[in-house]
């Protein structure tokens, strides 16, 4: 996945805004911090979903934080499933993106 999120990064330095590039990045770090192994986009679950969630919520961070995070996660897995590098959408079930905006 994070493998993934930096050629995202780097295919696209002119289509995407600094605050952007910055959220990506950030996004990046957050991923490293909560998940030392990195997950293939294979094994990026609902369940895995979840739990990076509960990661940034218990690591303190405001829910418009964990928004942002969650719409450039959901950004490069649309991306990932439009270019066949997934199959699964991993925010349809249980806990998912649109839980988490209305709160």
């Amino acid at each position: 996945m994070r493998g993934f999120l930096l050629a995202f990064i780097e295919e696209n330095p002119d289509k995407i805004d600094q605050s952007s590039m910055n959220s990506y990045r950030t996004l990046f770090k957050s991923l490293i911090t909560f998940d030392k192994n990195d997950v293939s986009l294979s094994n990026l679950n609902v369940d895995y979903v979840n739990r990076f969630y509960d990661f940034l919520e218990k690591a303190g961070y405001k829910s418009n934080t964990i928004q942002t995070r969650f719409k450039k996660l959901k950004k490069l897995v649309n991306t990932a499933i439009t270019r066949g590098l997934m199959t699964e959408y991993p925010f349809g079930k249980g806990k998912t993106y649109d839980t988490f905006i209305q709160g």
